[in-house]
């Protein structure tokens, strides 16, 4: 696990709004949208944003 993957986690148990996150490559991309789904979190994901894109995590409602 990528040090940018555990500050992800750390965020999302502390965070409200949204998390943009820049994965590094496309299996960092995969593991950020599987932790998303475990957290039942909306992601929007930008291919116009460097290589690997960019991903928008809602987290509105999380820990509500």
């Amino acid at each position: 696990m990528t040090t940018d993957i555990q500050k992800l986690i750390e965020a999302l148990d502390r965070h409200r709004g949204a998390i943009l996150v820049t994965p590094t490559s496309k299996e960092d991309r995969k593991v950020i949208q599987e932790i998303a789904s475990v957290y039942n979190l909306e992601t929007i994901f930008d291919p116009s944003h460097g290589s690997n894109g960019e991903i928008r995590i809602i987290v509105n409602d999380f820990g509500a």
